[in-house]
């Protein structure tokens, strides 16, 4: 079993996920769900399905060292 590093305030609202042996990126994945933390369920899929439009982008604050840059993330004060 994960041993979590806290526990929720409210069980009843929050929820816990992992993943094992996915085929994705760390970076990538840290990016999301540093994006969506905080926002609601809906806005958090809303946000997500205009990301997978191309609508919006996910901002990439602390891994940029390859990222191009995009005219989208002017919305979060990044190049």
């Amino acid at each position: 079993m994960v041993k979590f590093s806290r526990e929720a305030n409210n069980p009843t609202k929050s929820c816990k996920a992992m993943g094992a042996d996915l085929r994705v990126h760390y970076k990538n994945t840290y990016e999301t769900a540093r994006a969506i933390k905080g926002m609601t369920l809906r806005n958090a899929q809303k946000y997500l399905q205009n990301v997978c439009e191309k609508k919006q982008c996910i901002p990439f604050r602390k891994y940029v060292g390859t990222c191009g840059r995009t005219a989208q993330a002017k919305e979060f004060k990044l190049t």
